[in-house]
């Protein structure tokens, strides 16, 4: 049995899971209509990214065939459609059962043909003031152009088919006055039973067109214009991009066949919409405000603790660990205001990938430039959906004082990197902050991400080493703590798999523990598969694309995959190898997604203080034990746990709440919040949690689940990880992005109870112990650069946050499974271009004798 899946339908079955949340009885009502929501976003993206890319794909070269499971573009997108098709089928049969159960609570969806008269009088009104005026009628001499998500309407008439384009975006619907409860009716549905009068057609309709957003920013004429007018010139195109896909809601069959002849599609590209399933989610968000009262049809509110006292002092005492959600993000925003206002700092320099709409982050370092600091920002204007959003930030980064770069040709910068540099009594200081989610203050109260903030000076000495080479242009290389993509994360992790393996061979106990979004990288997925038939135990944690089947007799056994989908969007990524005293521990911006290992800067920072270590590791083995996972079996479908035990995300929040405020800047409360242990749980994993609490001066550890789906992404900084925005749940209506990612408050290098599990109540399978304070050094080594010809991000997932779709950008790479040297199997494909400008041999060979002067 083959042990890969293929990228793009392993996405539809993590929107599938995103789906299945709005069936749970046991989800609040209106958070079940979020989740159908952020699907359709999610979908709606999917089109726009990765379908665009095959439809491109299948009229270049339909040869070209997929590395994993050798399928050709078409033979994929037509997979797409059929898949497509159940799950819009299933969408439907879950909407018309919502509606009852909306209906109950007070919540009603009246169609126009149901209005009474003063309902009847509220929708004319809108219509005559509001729609109508914004309505262009476009005969089929004319060419009617329509950009995509428009709300419009089409009709047959004498002159053939007439289409009317809303020119203005409108709210999504109509407050009607009612008795009881909350009643509302679709500006689409206004539309549709007064198009006819409009266009002069029995036979009308209403629609909305997905076109692709698969353009390709690496091919800008760089040395015409200033990047950034080259980026919004880039961007402007997309609106003019071909046509993807057609819903259509109402009208004959005749008239869909005829608006799919219109725009070039073929009639699989042509989905007519029940009409219990809307065209637009907008509505979603606006129904939440004027329900916002109504708390028994949301989750329970949460909000992360505060934390008082400085940062910079705390982390000058010890290494700190944020956890977000359920730690709040304005302490690293805190951080920035007092690195800005100190006047022991001399400098800040930060990667910034996607940002809030008003972002504190931002202000902070303007006024750090305005106050003399030297500021230095890479800005990445290539994160998708966000591009006209960080040109804006970038120009006024500049215009207050800051150093701004781009970033490099051909890749993109992903990494969350921060440093800080003080001067204290003469001596050189530098901070480093490093985490797995944006510095984006919206997100971060969906997504579950984790940051560490740390004053190591073999991070801080690699966190600069990566910033001199993105100011010279040229790849970082030669760093010996971080692990930095492109040129040594991938090596690095391969390397950590083969110890394994070996050890694994040799009899040695073997383990390995990954949580990521994505699993797409066909060098790693090999690399698993011999360590699992060594012997090697390996447990993934994947939200979202995972082309690795577990479970395979012979090739994969050793393998358990999971997936978390919640109330927050899962984020964060972890590395752990080994078990015991060589057990490494690493937190990561990075995905091991071809998009991410070859065409992506990133970073993955070690974990050395053994308290932090084993709250990183609880919190795995918390998600492991999650009683509402989803399970991949070996044919590559997923099956939910559904074991009655309460959801890892859920037991992260009871834990925070169940928590003493802060009242010293390192005081570290004891938790009193217990899990069963896992009937899983392996005796020697039992045992080395027990040798990891004895070591922690008497304190008590429970996990702190951090998690969030990213069930959305933020597209425009409200929307993050389609891509990363990236990063629908990639990456939708997130709030689309369901998954929030609050900041955490932990500090203590002692104790950092905020997120660690009482270490006999361990509830996972995983052999996670830690002992050692620090981890081995490695062996520093120069790794060829294999394949930049990767084409981006594309792991959508989008979101609804304040309104607004979300795309998860970082996680869009549309055409990574085209660009990789070779197959599983070893079979060669076509070469790749030239690898980019590597730093050179001179600036290596002085960065290594820099470290051997700090003794290593």
């Amino acid at each position: 049995m083959n042990v890969l899946d293929n990228r793009e339908l392993s996405w539809l079955e993590f929107n599938r899971r995103v789906l299945e949340q709005a069936a749970r009885t046991d989800v609040p009502l209106l958070e079940r209509l979020r989740f159908a929501a952020i699907f359709e976003n999610n979908l709606d993206e999917f089109f726009m990214v990765r379908a665009g890319t095959l439809i491109n794909r299948s009229t270049d070269d339909d040869t070209a065939l997929d590395p994993r499971t050798r399928l050709s573009p078409s033979e994929q997108l037509a997979r797409i459609y059929r898949t497509v098709r159940q799950l819009t089928a299933r969408e439907e049969n879950i909407l018309t059962r919502l509606a009852p159960e909306l209906s109950a609570a007070g919540v009603r969806r009246v169609k126009y043909a149901e209005l009474d008269p003063a309902q009847h009088a509220v929708a004319d009104v809108f219509f005559d003031d509001r729609v109508r005026p914004a309505l262009n009628v476009l005969s089929e001499a004319e060419g009617a152009f329509v950009a995509g998500g428009r709300l419009c309407a089409a009709g047959i008439s004498e002159g053939g088919v007439l289409i009317a384009v809303c020119s203005a975006d409108l709210p999504p619907l109509t407050a009607l006055p009612c008795e009881n409860g909350f009643a509302f009716i679709l500006t689409e549905d206004i539309l549709a039973a007064r198009a006819g009068e409009i266009i002069g057609s029995d036979d009308t309709a209403v629609f909305a067109l997905t076109r692709s957003a698969d353009i390709d920013l690496d091919d800008l004429p760089l040395g015409e214009m200033p990047i950034t007018d080259a980026v919004r010139q880039a961007v402007s195109l997309r609106s003019a991009l071909p046509a993807v896909r057609l819903r259509v809601s109402g009208g004959s069959e005749r008239l869909s066949a005829l608006l799919g002849e219109r725009f070039s599609l073929s009639q699989t590209q042509v989905f007519r919409c029940p009409p219990s399933v809307p065209l637009g989610t907008e509505y979603v968000s606006f129904a939440e405000e004027a329900l916002s009262s109504r708390t028994e049809l949301f989750y329970p509110a949460f909000s992360p603790r505060p934390k008082i006292g400085s940062v910079i002092e705390e982390v000058l005492d010890g290494d700190v660990l944020i956890s977000c959600p359920y730690e709040d993000f304005s302490r690293f925003t805190a951080l920035l205001d007092e690195a800005a206002d100190d006047s022991r700092v001399t400098a800040v320099k930060i990667t910034l990938y996607r940002t809030a709409k008003h972002s504190r982050v931002i202000e902070a370092l303007c006024r750090a430039a305005a106050n003399g600091k030297e500021v230095t920002v890479c800005v990445e204007l290539k994160a998708r959906f966000d591009e006209r959003h960080n040109i804006e930030c970038a120009e006024r980064l500049q215009k207050a004082g800051c150093r701004v770069i781009f970033g490099l040709y051909g890749m993109k910068v992903h990494s969350k990197l921060c440093l800080i540099t003080l001067r204290s009594e003469g001596e050189l200081i530098k901070l480093t902050q490093i985490g797995t989610g944006n510095y984006n203050e919206t997100t971060a109260a969906q997504y579950t991400d984790l940051m560490l903030l740390t004053a190591d000076n073999d991070i801080a000495a690699d966190a600069e080493n990566v910033f001199d080479s993105l100011a010279g242009g040229h790849l970082p290389d030669g760093t010996f703590s971080l692990l930095v993509a492109p040129l040594g994360l991938k090596e690095r992790v391969l390397s950590l798999i083969a110890e394994e393996t070996s050890a694994a061979e040799s009899g040695a106990a073997a383990y390995i523990g990954l949580k990521l979004n994505g699993l797409t990288d066909r060098d790693i997925i090999a690399a698993l598969t011999k360590a699992s038939q060594a012997g090697v135990r390996i447990e993934l944690i994947v939200r979202g694309i995972c082309c690795l089947r577990p479970g395979v007799a012979g090739l994969t056994d050793n393998i358990r995959v999971i997936s978390v989908i919640g109330r927050f969007l899962e984020h964060a990524r972890i590395y752990i190898f080994g078990s015991g005293r060589r057990q490494r521990v690493y937190i990561s911006s990075a995905d091991l997604m071809t998009r991410n290992t070859r065409r992506r800067v990133e970073a993955a920072a070690p974990v050395h203080d053994k308290a932090l270590k084993k709250r990183v590791t609880d919190y795995f083995a918390a998600q492991l034990a999650d009683g509402t996972a989803w399970e991949k079996l070996p044919d590559g479908s997923y099956r939910r746990v559904s074991d009655g035990k309460t959801g890892s995300q859920e037991l992260f929040m009871a834990e925070q709440e169940n928590l003493p405020a802060a009242s010293a800047v390192h005081e570290t409360p004891r938790t009193i919040l217990e899990k069963s242990a896992s009937p899983n749980v392996s005796e020697e994993a039992q045992n080395g949690a027990k040798e990891v609490s004895e070591n922690q001066d008497g304190y008590e550890h429970h996990v702190d689940i951090s998690a969030s789906q990213e069930i959305s992404a933020v597209r425009n900084n409200n929307a993050e990880d389609v891509s990363e925005n990236q990063n629908s749940y990639d990456t939708s209506v997130d709030n689309s992005s369901i998954l929030s990612v609050h900041d955490e408050t932990a500090h203590d290098t002692q104790n950092s109870g905020n997120m660690s599990v009482l270490s006999d109540n361990l509830s996972a399978n995983t052999e996670i112990s830690t002992v050692s304070d620090k981890e081995p050094v490695l062996t520093p080594q120069t790794f060829k650069l294999n394949d930049m010809s990767e084409n981006r991000d594309s792991n959508i997932l989008p979101e609804v946050v304040s309104n607004e779709a979300t795309v998860s950008a970082d996680e869009n790479d549309a055409n990574e499974d085209m660009s990789e040297n070779k197959d599983v199997t070893g079979a060669e494909l076509p070469p790749a271009p030239a690898e980019p400008q590597k730093q050179g041999i001179f600036a290596r060979i002085a960065s290594f004798f820099r470290r051997l002067g700090r003794g290593g």
